[in-house]
């Protein structure tokens, strides 16, 4: 096992982790249905280690969002598209009604946002957090990222919970240290400190 798919199974991990809490919270409104979405999913590794999962359902639904064409192709030749759309297109422009309508989902369903946004621009991953939960409605969001993301994540917390409405929760995170991810950069490898940050809701504390 390479070091970077010890790094995905930690994601999805993660994420089922979370998930049966999620449902405990959301009671009889939640449906039993998840929708993943990949935000940056590539050539699809993520994906694939989700539909491997024993714990992954056959009802579940995924949906990977790529902007760039040649990923999203290598991807393609890998899933059954009936359990699997993806989507090329810039992930920030994508609508909660747009999203529950390709992928035929009810608005009681639960939305799980996993994966990692680009690094790059400095602002991206938090803009990526804040479109998962403010505009998708997501419960829960696993992201790998920038060891720097860490020391933001407060003033994220504070942006999401002066704009939750009226559902009566609250939005959590932990940060979890990860070994450095590698990256080719103009034929250089560079070493990434890095982090699996998760966003989730609780119920609000009176």
């Amino acid at each position: 096992m390479n070091h970077f798919h010890v790094i995905i199974l930690k994601v999805v991990k993660t994420v089922f982790k979370l998930l049966p809490n999620m449902k405990q919270f959301n009671g009889s409104i939640a449906s039993d249905r998840v929708l993943f979405v990949e935000p940056s999913c590539g050539d699809g590794r993520i994906i694939e280690e989700l539909l491997q999962s024993s714990e992954n359902k056959e009802s579940n639904m995924i949906y990977g969002v790529d902007i760039d064409p040649i990923s999203l192709e290598k991807a393609d030749q890998k899933f059954d598209r009936s359990k699997v759309i993806l989507k090329c297109a810039d992930f920030l422009s994508l609508r909660r009604d747009d999203l529950l309508t390709e992928t035929s989902c009810t608005e009681d369903m639960t939305l799980v946002a996993l994966g990692g946004p680009p690094y790059t621009p400095k602002c991206l991953p938090e803009r990526f957090i804040l479109h998962c939960a403010q505009e998708l409605k997501a419960q829960i969001v696993v992201f790998i990222l920038p060891d720097r993301c860490a020391k933001d994540a407060d003033n994220i917390q504070k942006k999401l919970n002066s704009q939750h409405g009226h559902d009566e929760s609250h939005w959590c995170y932990t940060n979890d240290a990860l070994d450095n991810i590698l990256f080719n950069f103009k034929d250089t490898t560079v070493l990434q400190p890095s982090i699996l940050q998760s966003w989730y809701k609780r119920p609000e504390t009176k």
